[in-house]
């Protein structure tokens, strides 16, 4: 005959569960804080960003809101279809 299981897990199987737990999301933040950083710093004047206040939010002085991406789409020609020039690919020759 089967025994069940009632669902209710041991105190040690326990402790295991909350320590990988801690231990997975300690890694995540550790993971994740790199694109955190770049998407703050993002935020900022080029000239806000230095050694010193790298790890600063952006205050009212240093924001530039999103003019840093409005300027690199519409500098970008992978993303301006205008400033695509179509090359002429010429045979190889052999």
């Amino acid at each position: 005959m089967a025994k069940y299981h009632d669902g209710a897990v041991s105190g040690s199987r326990r402790v295991v569960n909350v320590l990988l737990t801690v231990l997975l999301a300690a890694l995540c933040v550790v993971w994740l804080y790199p694109v955190l950083l770049i998407l703050i710093n993002s935020l900022k004047d080029e000239l806000a960003i230095s050694t010193a206040t790298v790890f600063e939010l952006p205050t009212q002085a240093t924001f530039a809101g999103l003019h840093n991406y409005t300027y690199g789409i519409t500098s970008s020609t992978s993303c301006n279809p205008s400033a695509i020039r179509r090359r002429s690919r010429s045979p190889r020759s052999y």
